[in-house]
């Protein structure tokens, strides 16, 4: 099956290339240490932002309008291929013309970084608009979201805010290095 996955999907390779980009470090320690803590925060942070919702108390929240937010996801979607597709266009023009901007220091870097981080949160989004479908398929019309599905959405979309940050991130970063 892995070998299936990596031919069809390649999901293993978006997520480690996803990974690599939380460090800059030649060093294997200092590296090692970047990893743990991008690992921390973009999935302990989530996870733990989740807790509250997992019903473990008296009370219990419910996913609302679900048709509402799954159209907002597949918009949004749309948009993270949209700029996929720029940032393939930047590295062809990259690859071209790169010795005009030989004074932006790691743009080529900045941009594979910013494409695997892109990749990833169209990745995290399609998961997301998944289970966003699933819950709405199996409630039943007029009744609440399963509450189940709430703290799984939940922790997807800060989870996939975080990956957006990083992406804001490197945007203002590369600007930053073609600006100066």
């Amino acid at each position: 099956m892995s070998n299936l996955e990596a031919r069809r999907l390649g999901l293993r390779t978006i997520v480690a290339e996803n990974a690599g980009t939380w460090t800059m470090h030649a060093d294997d320690e200092e590296a090692r240490q970047d990893k743990i803590c991008g690992f921390l925060w973009f999935y302990g942070v989530p996870l733990l932002a989740s807790v509250p919702f997992w019903g473990w108390w008296d009370w219990h929240v419910h996913l609302q309008n679900l048709g509402q937010i799954f159209a907002g996801v597949a918009v949004f979607t749309g948009l993270l291929f949209g700029l996929l597709a720029l940032m393939f266009n930047t590295a062809i023009t990259l690859r071209k013309d790169g010795q005009a901007l030989a004074n932006a220091h790691d743009l080529r870097r900045l941009v594979g970084d910013l494409r695997a981080n892109i990749t990833y949160a169209a990745f995290v989004d399609i998961v997301l608009a998944l289970i966003l479908v699933l819950a709405a398929s199996i409630t039943p019309p007029g009744k609440e979201t399963a509450w189940e599905f709430t703290p799984i959405v939940v922790g997807l979309f800060l989870h996939l805010a975080l990956t957006l940050l990083v992406i804001l991130r490197r945007f203002r970063t590369a600007f930053n290095y073609i600006s100066r």
